[in-house]
């Protein structure tokens, strides 16, 4: 059975536009449990909430708020590592596995059609950059090792506690990550012109630079190739002055002819 609240949906004080929506956990009482036991040092409470996620998740599929889904994973986590129940490396891949699902699934509401980068995501949601640079290794490079993942779980856990289960204390339990409100959602249409327009005027600039890039260099390319070629024309002429043709060998052997006959005389 799927129960119906009343709330806000984040919208700010005085807009009064309250809506009805459905949420998959019975009461608030629930959600305050589920929440004290997610964050509990206890394997078996932890368990236990586990156990009442799964059982929202059968009545809300696919509709289940990712931050909750986010939360679930790193607890199987620190449940398993707790507990010693599978080795370091495989210890280091579930909570790479965890930690990846997060940044791609928290992010992913921001990206729009127009590409940002993964890290300016993040900055703007207070997920520091080394969160992404892990997540970067776990999906390109060399694994971390266990110590950061575990650094990284308690990280993600903290932010999701603030960012998520917190506010949904003070929202009637309305509140959702992945659509925080209608006015955010309406304000992030309006940026995304000015994104474009941004971007198309960066495009612009660049090529007008590419383009001033290229005549420089043709310019340059004429320049010395002029110069080559006068330096040809030169190389030429030397060469003619430096090898007399025979006509003008035949005048210098005159000109010796005669000096020689000429101190004869004398």
């Amino acid at each position: 059975t799927l129960f119906r609240s009343r709330g806000d949906m984040g919208r700010s004080p005085g807009r009064g536009d309250h809506r009805q929506h459905v949420v998959p956990w019975l009461s608030k009482a629930e959600w305050d449990q589920v929440l004290e036991e997610l964050y509990c040092k206890h394997c078996e409470r932890q368990r236990a909430a586990l156990e009442r996620i799964s059982a929202w998740r059968s009545r809300y599929g696919s509709s289940m708020p990712v931050a909750v889904e986010c939360t679930a994973d790193l607890v199987r986590c620190k449940i398993t590592d707790e507990t010693n129940a599978t080795g370091p490396d495989e210890l280091v891949l579930l909570y790479g596995l965890a930690l990846v699902r997060f940044v791609n699934l928290i992010t992913e509401r921001k990206q729009k059609t127009v590409s940002i980068p993964l890290r300016r995501l993040a900055n703007e949601m207070n997920i520091p950059e080394w969160i992404v640079n892990l997540r970067h290794q776990f999906t390109h490079g060399k694994l971390p090792n266990l110590t950061w993942c575990r650094k990284g779980c308690d990280f993600v856990m903290e932010w999701l506690r603030r960012e998520y289960w917190s506010r949904q204390l003070g929202n009637n339990l309305l509140y959702q990550l992945e659509s925080q409100s209608e006015e955010e959602e309406e304000s992030d249409e309006e940026n995304e012109d000015e994104i474009q327009d941004k971007l198309l005027l960066e495009d612009q600039k660049h090529q007008e630079l590419c383009d001033k890039v290229k005549h420089v260099l043709l310019s340059y390319v004429k320049n010395r190739y002029k110069i080559l070629k006068d330096v040809e024309q030169v190389s030429k002429a030397k060469k003619a002055w430096s090898s007399p043709s025979s006509e003008v060998e035949w005048i210098l052997a005159q000109l010796k002819d005669f000096m020689a006959e000429d101190r004869k005389s004398t």
